[in-house]
């Protein structure tokens, strides 16, 4: 899907993280998704930790200006 990128993941995922910690349920089902994100997503800088969103207009973002926004 074109229009679902990393951020709506994150954010999906964690709705259903507090979904099933409000159910007293098993977070079990969502641990992939945590470890995709933390590891294919995450950018730690110190002490600050960012989530790069490779659609395209991030990529342009990042590569024209040098920066992470």
């Amino acid at each position: 899907i074109g229009f679902y990128n990393i951020l709506r993941h994150s954010s999906s995922t964690y709705a259903l993280i507090e979904g099933l910690s409000y159910l007293g349920k098993s977070l079990q089902p969502v641990e992939k998704a945590i470890d995709y994100v933390i590891s294919n997503q995450l950018l730690e800088v110190g002490d600050k930790a960012y989530i790069f969103d490779d659609t395209y207009f991030s990529f342009f973002i990042i590569h024209v200006k040098g920066e992470i926004l």
